[in-house]
């Protein structure tokens, strides 16, 4: 997917001060969704640490 942005984005047939705002834009973005996808994975890695803190060695099946 990257890939495919940063082929549209680097296109030479889209050269303007539109363009190059509108490429700073999606960067801040995908940035955002990065950063969002990071702090998601975190929070699921503390609730599964927090679960295992709770149950222990007790068998769940």
């Amino acid at each position: 997917m990257k890939a495919s942005i940063l082929s549209i984005q680097n296109t030479e047939g889209l050269k303007s001060d539109a363009w190059d705002s509108l490429k700073s834009q999606m960067e801040i973005g995908h940035q955002n969704v990065i950063n969002d996808l990071i702090a998601a994975n975190n929070s699921v890695i503390a609730d599964s640490n927090t679960l295992i803190g709770a149950v222990g060695s007790e068998d769940l099946d």
